[in-house]
């Protein structure tokens, strides 16, 4: 793809964010850390190469998108979408609302070669290559799959010299060791390859579909993934975000209440609702609902607000006092966030 020298060139990047395994309290839990990739490549992959949420909502993603390729670059520009860089697999082609759409850059190391052989490659002995099922812990067949998958999305995005164009102005294609920018030619033999091996069956099954809505996808995460009734990105920066944001759905409620007291309003003016005795005893209840329903779903959403972000400050006090009582706080203490 790019002119290198021959002694095996760094394409992997600066560091990595990802966790680590910690049983010094008897009990195993995970901590995050940054980490070195060239360090344990294999373990950088597993965690760059991965979803999270995503695996849960697997059955149901197809109520998030069509299947297919997605559309081209300038196609997405036409459409008005602003497109937003995220290094996060499960964040690439998200639609949001307002008109974006996340897009992960491809990183160089899925352009080279070697590593494919050497490092996405599983062991002649196993599991996959026998009964096309997972190997256990070493197995890559998942990364493979993934990274299939995430490279056919491209074959789609960048498929004329306008998208190319586009690519580059978003840093979506990586460049060599000198800043070197991979040229349209190059590109066309790239593309051509991945529409020449293209099977589905060897990618993971998010990339079978294009884009996913994040409104749906968040419909999803709200009932298949724990903590219930979060969404599927997180964006809570301070209260009124949090806030601003669970409101959507309050503000719905009082637009339909608001329409139904009109339509009551209208009922009562009349001849024929306004001596019916049991219309009126519906209006009667349903206004005093109208008045109370909101105050109390306010209230009952402030609560729950406070005590989650209550549960997430203790929660977070807990694990930094365990960690000092076990002096992890003096040792390398510069890697762990």
């Amino acid at each position: 793809m790019f002119d290198r020298a021959h002694d095996a060139p760094d394409v992997w990047p600066a560091s990595y964010h990802g966790y680590e395994t910690s049983s010094e309290t008897g009990s195993e839990r995970k901590r995050r850390i940054v980490a070195d990739p060239t360090k344990a490549v294999k373990e950088f992959l597993k965690a760059d190469l991965s979803f999270t949420d995503l695996n849960k909502m697997s059955k149901y993603l197809w109520l998030a998108g069509s299947r297919g390729p997605p559309a081209q670059l300038h196609s997405q520009i036409f459409m008005g979408r602003q497109i937003i860089v995220s290094e996060r697999m499960d964040h690439h082609l998200v639609c949001g609302s307002g008109g974006i759409i996340f897009m992960r850059p491809i990183p160089a190391f899925l352009l080279d070669p070697r590593v494919w052989k050497n490092n996405l490659a599983c062991l002649p002995e196993c599991g996959c290559r026998r009964n096309n099922a997972s190997g256990g812990q070493s197995c890559m067949k998942r990364c493979r799959e993934i990274a299939r998958g995430f490279l056919y999305t491209y074959r789609g995005l960048i498929a004329s010299e306008a998208d190319f164009f586009i690519a580059n102005e978003h840093r979506l294609l990586p460049r060599g060791l000198n800043g070197d920018e991979i040229t349209w030619p190059k590109w066309k033999i790239v593309v051509r390859e991945l529409v020449a091996s293209y099977d589905r069956n060897h990618i993971h099954p998010r990339f079978q579909l294009g884009e996913l809505s994040l409104q749906r996808l968040d419909m999803i995460h709200y009932y298949t993934c724990l903590p219930l009734l979060t969404p599927y990105i997180r964006d809570w920066r301070g209260y009124g975000i949090t806030i601003r944001n669970n409101l959507t759905f309050l503000t719905s409620v009082t637009v339909f209440i608001a329409l139904v007291l009109t339509a009551m309003q209208v009922g009562l003016a009349t001849d024929r609702l306004k001596n019916n005795t049991a219309f009126q005893q519906a209006s009667y209840g349903f206004t005093i609902f109208a008045i109370l329903g909101p105050i109390g779903l306010y209230v009952l959403l402030e609560i729950g607000i406070f005590v989650l972000l209550l549960l997430v400050v203790l929660y977070g006090l807990v694990k930094n006092i365990s960690d000092w009582a076990r002096g992890g706080s003096n040792s390398q203490a510069g890697d762990i966030i």
